[in-house]
């Protein structure tokens, strides 16, 4: 009788290790996801018998992925997915039109597949374009570069998605530089930076659904479009910073076109543009350290400081004072690098020392924290003012910063319930971090 017992025992032991082992090692998405939603992990490995203990108290968030190799389809850059997933976008050889695919599907190339008894599929194969044409449909080519756009060049590496995928806004630059800045820039940018390049830039609104141009918005300027870097888009807001003329143009699609809003840091004061109309006439094209006027957006940076550090109590106000005259001539240095939608009535901008500055002197290299120096400022579209401003070194902006990206993320378990696996989501990692 022992004996059949102590043999039932070690087959339930051989098949339950045996099952086990088999999950553990198993490919499938469908264990693997039921095996993380469940916390059940085996921490004697080891071991004969193993042990599911619940390790861990959260849920790991697992995005599918999947990569179709070795489908080519012809000559082009293919760029992205519409946000639908039903339509995807590429731009010709000559970066000239848009071409506008319909995404049939994975399961659409099964029947392609079936001749293909390897698990790579060579690219020598004839398969190759079969894959392609099964997964996509070709649906539209959209003309955007015209004989009056001879010399211009539709930018790969940039291209937004707007009211859910309906539009998409695509940049052209010209070929042909601008040595010297028009001089009535000077007249309406006082913080102007002329010493980068200037271009012109056409942004064209591409009607996806009806496979036309919608409209067009005209700069002349210097944008850093590769990844999207100098433009931020929210629902139908779209701003645009101009590192030249340091301003931020505001705009909207409505109905089709881009209607501009207004220009964040455009000179308004009538005085003051005398005054700078002034020493065009006098003294020619005034540089931006030599004219001592400061941009309408820059003044409104000093002053919340200003008023910042003198609303401290007796102890810290004098050290946040003798901490902002310290850095007054970095503050009237900074330039404008990028801006950034938080949402529709908030803008993130950020202000940093330009390569070449003017307080270096001769052959002397500029200090680490000048060279490093930034302010982050949080401004309110709707009431036009500043809201918060922070530099570069700021532990509060850190903490934001962490705790907004973990709200983009933070997806749970429909199972459970749990969290994702965020450090910022742990309790000892907030406590640890927080006080």
């Amino acid at each position: 009788m022992e004996e059949e017992i102590s043999d039932s025992r070690s087959c339930y032991r051989m098949t339950r290790h045996s099952w086990f082992t088999q999950r553990a090692f198993t490919i499938n998405k469908q264990h693997n996801i039921w095996d993380r939603e469940s916390g059940l992990n085996r921490y004697n490995k080891q071991g004969c018998l193993p042990v599911l203990t619940h390790e861990q108290e959260f849920y790991r968030s697992i995005v599918p992925g999947l990569s179709v190799s070795n489908a080519g389809y012809g000559l082009g850059f293919i760029r992205k997915f519409t946000p639908d997933g039903k339509m995807l976008i590429s731009f010709s050889l000559q970066k000239d039109a848009l071409w506008v695919f319909k995404y049939k599907g994975v399961g659409s190339v099964q029947n392609s597949l079936r001749s293909c008894y390897e698990e790579v599929v060579d690219c020598d194969l004839d398969i190759d374009p079969d894959l392609a044409q099964d997964l996509f449909n070709f649906h539209l080519a959209i003309p955007i570069i015209t004989e009056q756009y001879s010399r211009w060049t539709l930018n790969r590496e940039f291209s937004i998605f707007l009211e859910n995928g309906r539009y998409v806004l695509l940049a052209a630059r010209c070929y042909i530089n601008y040595i010297s800045v028009p001089r009535e820039y000077y007249l309406k940018y006082p913080d102007i930076h002329d010493d980068t390049e200037i271009f012109d830039y056409t942004f064209f609104l591409v009607d996806l659904k009806e496979g036309i141009v919608s409209d067009t918005y005209k700069i002349r300027d210097y944008v850093s479009l590769n990844n999207n870097y100098g433009v931020s888009a929210v629902g139908n807001l779209i701003a645009i910073t101009s590192y030249c003329r340091q301003c931020i143009d505001i705009l909207e699609v409505h109905n089709g076109k881009l209607v501009s809003l207004c220009q964040l840091n455009k000179e308004q004061e009538t005085m003051r543009r005398e005054q700078l109309n002034h020493e065009l006439h006098t003294n020619g094209v005034p540089e931006p350290p030599m004219k001592g006027i400061l941009s309408p957006l820059k003044q409104q940076c000093i002053s919340h400081l200003y008023k910042e550090a003198n609303a401290c109590n007796c102890c810290e106000r004098k050290e946040r004072l003798l901490k902002f005259y310290k850095d007054f001539p970095l503050y009237e240095e900074v330039k404008l690098a990028k801006s950034q939608f938080i949402n529709k009535e908030t803008l993130l901008m950020r202000f940093e020392m330009p390569r070449n500055t003017s307080t270096d002197t001769g052959s002397e290299q500029p200090s680490r924290d000048t060279m490093y120096f930034k302010l982050y400022v949080f401004y309110s579209l709707s009431e036009l003012k500043v809201l918060r401003i922070f530099q570069h070194d700021s532990k509060e902006l850190l903490h934001l910063q962490r705790d907004f990206y973990e709200s983009l993320r933070n997806v749970r378990s429909w199972h459970t319930g749990r969290p994702a696996s965020s450090p910022s989501n742990s309790i000892y990692y907030r406590f640890k971090h927080d006080t």
